[in-house]
Parts: structure tokens; C-alpha cells; sequence
């Protein structure tokens, strides 16, 4: 995977095996929290100048006296938690729902953010677009002008999911009165004005914004599909009849008056063709 530039440090609180630390160069400082530990150990024999703490960052967050200009995370989607007030989410209108955790990560990595610096969050969707609980702490993120970039990417385009995916990119110490929204399969982009978001409800949804054209239909050959449907027919006949000889030939019945019956219906149709 191609190089990232890094402000000499980059964070992530989700390392897994260290797949995002990577991208950095070998000089970066990376520092990172997993809560598996087989993972964090394949982090650590892995990446250079890598510090790694076992823990779940929710709950027991490490490096909380540092903060970072570069932080990348790809959290487990909408997991459950148990919600905590702390100083990470004290400025939040309301804590993310004990049923999705998602808002829970994406707050603490802008936490984690010095300013000027930059989160780049890989999301599931649904976080875009949710409501209740969810949608108030979204629509807190845009009314303070954080969120930089919204990317959508269709699925299968990361080796490691199918789903498709979102990437939200925040930034802190910077006034983003316009939001670019992009969709990664059509090439399609737009900037669109805080305030635009704000009268659809925060919604983040990048096909709200962007829409791109309907791929033309083919012109289907009425003549090719005449013969596939053909094709399909008299390969269910021959299967069918493959079936009954069989059942046939145990049963020790003879064949030939279902034949003679099949070809008479043949010879019906071939003898309203002559009449016509």
C-alpha cells in the first residue's frame, strides 16, 4: 500500500494487526490500542517505531495525554457498549446508543486529534444516516464545522469486507464551512455548504448529494432470448422424460404411449401451422 505523509506521529485506536499503522513511513512514530491480543502482536512484529497497548479503547483508553495530527481507524462496526461520560464525550449533545458504538469511536478519535490534525475513519453507512441518539451527535459534528470529506466506497473494494463502506474525515482546528462528498465508484464529486447538511438532518449520506446517472439498459434481442428460452425448455423436456423412463424402467412400465402422446401434441401445433 502506497505511503502516507505523517506528522512524525500517527495514532490509531483500533490497531488490529496494524494494517492502517503501515501505510506510514518507517520513521513515523505509530502508536496504537487493540483489544485482541494475537492481533497486537502480529502489530508489533510487524510495524517499526510502534508502540501498542492491549485494551479496549472505550473503556480504558490509552494515551490520553498525547494527541495526534494523524490518526487512521477502522473500529468494529456497530458494536455494543457501555456508554461512559467522560471528557471525550462531555461536549457531545448525548452519548451514542448502548446497541452501536460507532458515534463512541469516531468522538474519541476526534478527542485524540490535535489541532490542525486529521482523523481518516473508515464507518459502516448506517452511521451517516441513523437517527435518534445517533443523528444528534452527527448533527453535532456538522454544526461544528469538523467533518472535511465523506467518501463512499461500493462493496468488496476493501480485501477484508463486502459490505460497502464510508470514509469520514475530520479535522480539528479547522473551520470546514463546505463538506466534499464523493462517491468512489462513479468518480463523482460535490462540496456542499454546512448549512445544506443541516436542513437534511445532518445527513451524511453521500448519495443525498451525489447522484450519479443510471447506466444506460442494453436493447435486449428478442430473437437471442426466443432461443435461450427455447434452449431451457427443451432441456427440461429432456429431463423430464429422462425421469419418467427411469421410473419406467423400474417400475416395468412401457415408455412409448407418453411418447406417442408428446409427439401428438407436437403434431398439433405443427398442423395449425399448415392451416394458416
Amino acid at each position: 500500500m502506497r505511503e502516507v505523509e505523517c506528522m512524525d506521529e500517527a495514532y490509531d485506536p483500533t490497531c488490529g494487526r496494524g494494517n492502517l499503522l503501515a501505510i506510514f513511513p518507517v520513521d513515523c512514530r505509530k502508536y496504537g490500542q487493540e483489544i485482541d491480543e494475537s492481533a497486537l502482536a502480529e502489530a508489533r512484529e510487524r510495524l517499526t517505531n510502534f508502540e501498542g497497548v492491549l485494551g479496549n479503547t472505550l473503556t480504558n483508553p490509552a494515551f490520553m495525554d498525547r494527541r495526534f495530527k494523524s490518526i487512521v481507524a477502522n473500529y468494529p462496526f456497530s458494536v455494543k457498549w457501555e456508554p461512559q461520560k467522560d471528557e471525550r464525550f462531555a461536549e457531545l449533545p448525548t452519548l451514542p446508543p448502548p446497541s452501536k458504538a460507532d458515534w463512541a469511536f469516531i468522538a474519541h478519535c476526534y478527542y485524540m486529534l490535535a489541532d490542525g490534525g486529521t482523523a481518516s475513519i473508515l464507518c459502516f453507512p448506517g452511521v451517516l444516516y441513523r437517527g435518534n441518539r445517533e443523528q444528534a451527535v452527527r448533527e453535532w459534528f456538522v454544526k461544528n464545522k469538523t467533518i472535511r470529506k465523506v467518501i463512499s466506497f461500493e462493496g468488496g473494494f476493501f480485501e477484508d469486507t463486502n459490505i460497502a463502506t464510508a470514509l469520514l474525515v475530520l479535522q480539528k482546528g479547522v473551520v470546514n464551512d463546505t463538506i466534499l462528498f464523493t462517491d468512489h465508484e462513479s468518480g463523482l464529486e460535490r462540496e456542499v455548504p454546512v448549512d445544506e447538511v443541516l436542513k437534511n438532518d445532518g445527513n451524511l449520506s453521500v448519495n443525498v448529494y451525489v447522484s450519479p446517472k443510471p447506466k444506460p439498459k442494453e436493447e435486449a434481442d428478442p430473437w437471442l432470448l426466443e432461443l435461450n428460452c427455447r434452449h431451457v425448455m427443451k432441456e427440461k423436456l429432456r429431463k423430464d422424460i429422462a425421469q419418467s423412463q427411469m421410473v419406467c424402467l423400474l417400475e416395468g412400465w412401457k415408455l412409448d404411449t407418453f411418447l406417442d402422446e408428446l409427439q401428438t401434441v407436437i403434431d398439433k401445433f405443427r398442423s395449425d401451422k399448415t392451416k394458416k
